[in-house]
């Protein structure tokens, strides 16, 4: 009976083939061929075994080498622990985290590759593991880089023998340093929140910003604040490094030359943020003014730095500064993205900060306010009290008629002056709620304009002050206008004018057509106002501090508001020493619809500064003026060869041709020097040389409202002579 040849080794195979030729010799060839036929299929049998085995030995390999490029390259980080803690195996991942490589990770202590200070976290989470027999999650610090120590979460399963030993520790660990910033961000942009919002003055909210941005967020913490005449200060200078204080000192005044825009003036006039990322030696060379401010920035090791403006309701308030030194780290845009929220919230308190100050200011003034309207009112009820017991008194007897006389017009002087007290209150009221309205038609100017100043002429008189009336004749304008309303104003500023203005003193009225308006100046010869004190002269209840009891604080804003009814202007200039000018501008009478279609004024914008130039083009545009721009003087002359625009804005320091040089051969031309110019510069002392020139002057930085304003005035101010 054949064997089944399938079954048997190849040792027993060779044995069958010998015991076959054995009982072959001398058989009949037909058995030999049979014997040998089924050798042959055999063969070929093994042979296709073999194949397979190669086969599936290559599958083998290729999934073997697939899995551990699976495992090496693997998001997470694995690794596999002995039972004392030492590392057997690791992937490429986990030695990445574990900062080394895998080849000099084999056998050593796992905790012994962790900070000091992680190493008892690691141990009580294999105890942990070893006593729980499952798996366990734990959170450690790993190695401290630019941006602080990463955290990952670590998980660790037990591996048991037979015996019931653990032979082994399956550790798998993952990089949360991102979500933790993230949770550390909102937590930071909530305590933020708080912590700015506890304090309601300025200083305790600066020292609140330095609380929340140092150490957390920034090595040196800077704010710069844009103050009352376009001047920037810096008030906040904060170094982590306790042992920089001098060094802060000397930031404090690195915030602003004359000529020079740094990097907060640029971040404060374009609204946009500024990342430096690398704050190499020159890049410091280039954002400070000179060889000192460099020093400074070498000296603080300013590695990185942020700059991001503070802005609440539309209005840039300033820049809020972040720099990197000592904790090496970098800034991305991801850490932009966070120092504008947080600036976001640093803006709204200052701005929360500016308005309850304004807030109590105006709450005092009022009550200073309400305290002399109580008293103007005592005094005329009193007299009209006893004029009209006197009168009751007179009444019956003929030859004290003329002594009732003098009694009723003590009464009717005193009831007017409570009227006026009282329209004042109740104009006030109806401006703020924007409930005030005027009926307008064409008025003379000349014809308000003498009427206000007869009037005034005797309390002009009584103190030896001129009213000089200039308004010629010829000066026949007539505006659109309330005529009560105008004289009201007029009267206002007249009044106000023979108040301040010292005996002896002069006051000078005039007008003159600009565009679509005519403007009327009144120019006294008075002490003048501070700088500081302009903005506020439209404010309601307010009064300068030396001539506090000289009225009630609401005429101007009273004034302000009916001018803006007719949809005209008020503005004011003064000079400590020399006097002030109210402005009033008023729309021709039937100019109205015509100014609303005619072709806008033009602007040339003549600067260097990209940033700038554009910050300033998209504010005139805005403003629904026609911009032109160009980079330099030698380009604007030979656009006004082409183009005369209604009003220049002009640059000093400018490569190829500056302002300077500008303005020199304007001057030369009579066809450019009709053409008005506004130079806008940070030089603090050329004012006069501008106006030698024929040419305006506004002092960097700038804001949108003012630039306005000063536009429309240098424009009134080349085409009369006021």
């Amino acid at each position: 009976m054949t064997r089944d040849l399938e079954a048997l080794s190849k040792a027993e195979l060779i044995r069958e083939l010998e015991e076959r030729e054995r009982r072959a010799t001398g058989t009949n060839p037909a058995d030999r061929e049979h014997l040998i036929h089924d050798l042959e299929v055999h063969q070929i049998e093994l042979e296709m075994q073999n194949r397979e085995l190669r086969e599936a030995s290559e599958r083998l390999a290729e999934a073997s080498d697939r899995y551990r490029e699976l495992y090496d390259f693997a998001p997470v980080g694995y690794c596999t622990l002995d039972p004392e803690g030492h590392v057997a195996d690791v992937n490429l991942t986990c030695a990445a985290l574990l900062g080394a490589r895998r080849d000099e990770l084999t056998g050593r202590s796992f905790a012994a590759l962790l900070p000091r200070e992680s190493r008892p976290a690691f141990s009580a989470h294999i105890a942990r593991c070893r006593q729980e027999r499952q798996r366990v999650t734990s959170e450690l610090a790993l190695k401290r880089g630019a941006r602080g120590p990463s955290i990952v979460q670590i998980v660790s399963e037990p591996m048991w023998d037979d015996a019931d030993n653990a032979i082994a520790f399956r550790t798998s660990l993952v990089d949360i340093s991102t979500l933790k910033e993230l949770e550390q961000d909102l937590a930071l942009l909530s305590r933020a929140g708080e912590t700015l919002t506890s304090s309601m003055d300025r200083a305790g909210t600066l020292e609140a910003v330095a609380q929340v941005t140092v150490p957390r967020l920034a090595d040196i913490c800077m704010i710069d604040l844009l103050e009352d005449g376009g001047i920037v200060e810096r008030p906040l200078v904060v170094f982590a490094d306790p042992d920089k204080a001098a060094l802060a000192e000397r930031f404090r005044s690195i915030s602003g030359r004359a000529g020079w825009l740094s990097p907060q003036s640029r971040v404060i006039t374009s609204g946009e943020p500024m990342l430096l990322a690398e704050v190499s030696a020159q890049v410091r060379n280039r954002i400070a003014y000179d060889y000192h401010d460099s020093a400074a920035l070498r000296a603080a090791d300013i590695r990185s730095m942020m700059i991001v403006p503070l802005a609440a309701h539309g209005r840039v308030l300033g820049a809020l500064t972040l720099a990197a030194a000592e904790s090496c780290r970098h800034y991305t845009a991801s850490d932009l993205v966070l120092a504008r929220e947080v600036a976001s919230r640093v803006a709204l308190a200052l701005d929360n900060v500016r308005l309850y100050a304004e807030a109590k200011r105006a709450t005092a003034a009022r009550d200073a306010t309400l305290a002399v309207v109580a008293h103007d009112m005592r005094s005329p009820v009193q007299t009209i009290l006893i004029g009209a017991s006197m009168l009751a008194s007179s009444l019956e007897a003929p030859e004290r008629r003329a002594e009732s006389q003098r009694f009723l017009g003590s009464v009717q002087r005193s009831a007017e002056r409570m009227s006026r007290l009282i329209r004042d209150l109740v104009d006030v009221s109806s401006i703020e709620a924007g409930r005030f309205s005027v009926t307008t038609s064409p008025q003379s100017v000349k014809l308000l304009v003498d009427e206000t100043i007869d009037a005034l002429r005797p309390a002009a008189a009584a103190k030896s002050v001129r009213l000089v009336n200039e308004l010629g004749d010829g000066d026949g304008f007539e505006i659109d206008a309330d005529r009560d309303r105008i004289e009201q104003v007029l009267e206002n500023l007249l009044g106000n004018a023979t108040k301040f203005t010292p005996h002896g003193g002069t006051i000078i009225v005039r007008a003159a057509q600009r565009d679509g308006d005519v403007c009327i100046s009144i120019a006294d010869s008075g002490p003048g106002l501070a700088a500081s004190q302009l903005p506020h002269v439209f404010d309601r209840y307010w009064q300068a501090p030396e001539t506090a009891r000289l009225g009630h604080g609401l005429g101007l804003a009273i004034a302000k508001g009916i001018v803006d009814a007719h949809k005209g202007r008020i503005w004011v200039e003064s000079e400590l020493g020399i006097g002030t000018t109210f402005y009033v501008a008023l729309p021709l009478a039937g100019n109205a619809c015509a100014r609303s279609t005619a072709r806008a004024p033009s602007v040339l914008v003549v600067d260097d500064d990209p940033v700038l130039r554009d910050v300033l083009s998209d504010q005139l545009a805005r403003a629904g003026y026609e911009v032109a721009r160009v980079a330099d003087g030698a380009q604007a002359l030979a656009y006004l060869d082409r183009v005369r625009p209604s009003l220049i804005l002009l640059d000093l320091a400018m490569p190829v041709m500056d302002g300077w040089q500008f303005l020199a051969e304007r001057d030369q031309n009579p066809a450019l020097r009709s053409i008005p110019v506004l130079v806008i510069s940070a030089h603090r002392d050329v004012a006069d040389r501008v106006a030698a020139l024929h040419a305006n002057y506004m002092a960097k930085p700038i804001t949108g409202d003012r630039l306005l304003d000063e536009i429309a005035h240098a424009a009134s101010s080349a085409s009369q002579q006021i």
